[in-house]
């Protein structure tokens, strides 16, 4: 990887001293004096384990894991219900893109998410 990384000065991001979550996402990472990223978004647990890519519970180690390097901590039971949800999600939104005039506002797991982040 390219280590620590700086948010570039014209990022709208950049006079936010602090976030409530580690992590962002961005749209462009360039090299020049540093490594710099624009376009950043700051992005919650919830977020990374629900859209980002694959999860795995660890139910020992009280951990889910995304794309096997994100670690977050969660119980057993945390972890085997976010990734039930996440399978939800992930039927929901393949059926949106089959159907791209269907409302899905009704599926099970719309309801799921709008009572776990409302």
């Amino acid at each position: 990887g390219d280590g620590r990384v700086f948010l570039h000065p014209s990022s709208i991001n950049f006079s936010d001293g602090e976030f409530v979550s580690p992590w962002l996402v961005y749209h462009d990472k360039q090299a020049t004096s540093k490594v710099f990223i624009r376009d950043s978004s700051m992005v919650t647990p919830y977020a990374l384990v629900l859209f980002g890519g694959d999860i795995s519970v660890l139910h020992e180690r009280g951990e889910v894991r995304v794309d096997d390097w994100i670690r977050l901590a969660a119980s057993a039971r945390v972890g085997v219900l976010l990734k039930g949800l996440r399978g939800l999600l992930d039927c929901a939104m393949a059926a949106k893109l089959q159907d791209p005039e269907s409302d899905i506002s009704s599926h099970p797991a719309v309801h799921a998410l709008h009572a776990l982040l409302a």
